[in-house]
């Protein structure tokens, strides 16, 4: 009893591992096994990825002031420069992949939005608006400030002079008189 209980374990440990690798290099593999796609049962190994991530993120938000001019774009400071330690060694890198991850899911919902004719200002209430936004209001703001917008951009990660792309641009938020 013992020898087929352990039998059966076997077998099925080598066929989730056979759909496991199989799903890594098509999407057919995992789609035969919905309900274990939706469970993540099927794992997804990034370095198996055929397009990988060659796109450095970068928050930046501009301020409007009292007299109605707009200043030049600063940056939130999110990604730290890249040392050799990071091959090893690089902890800030879930920070870096959890503003990944929401900007990535920003930029869908909005053109998701577009794509249905849907009034786009509602993407105002999605976490991943509120959470670049509260980065963006967070930082210093000298007392002519009355507005921020925040605004999304990517540059190719390696290139020397990389041109700077804009993803996503906020609407201005006002800052509240009472409580700077």
């Amino acid at each position: 009893m013992r020898f087929l209980l352990l039998s059966g374990v076997g077998v099925w440990l080598s066929a989730w591992f056979a759909v496991s690798v199989a799903a890594q290099f098509s999407d057919r593999a995992g789609d035969l096994f919905p309900r274990s796609k939706r469970l993540g049962l099927i794992p997804l190994w990034t370095f198996f990825a055929p397009h990988p991530g060659v796109h450095d993120l970068h928050l930046l938000y501009r301020d409007r002031l009292r007299t109605g001019e707009v200043r030049e774009p600063s940056y939130v400071p999110t990604i730290d420069s890249r040392r050799l330690r990071h091959s090893l060694w690089n902890p800030e890198k879930f920070r870096n992949k959890v503003l990944s991850d929401l900007a990535d899911s920003l930029v869908e919902q909005y053109s998701h939005l577009v794509k249905e004719g849907r009034d786009v200002r509602v993407i105002m209430l999605s976490t991943s608006y509120l959470v670049m936004a509260n980065l963006a209001m967070k930082m210093p703001r000298p007392a002519e400030v009355v507005a921020r917008q925040f605004i999304l951009a990517r540059d190719k990660t390696f290139e020397a002079s990389p041109a700077r792309e804009v993803v996503f641009l906020s609407e201005f938020h006002r800052f509240d008189e009472g409580g700077r």
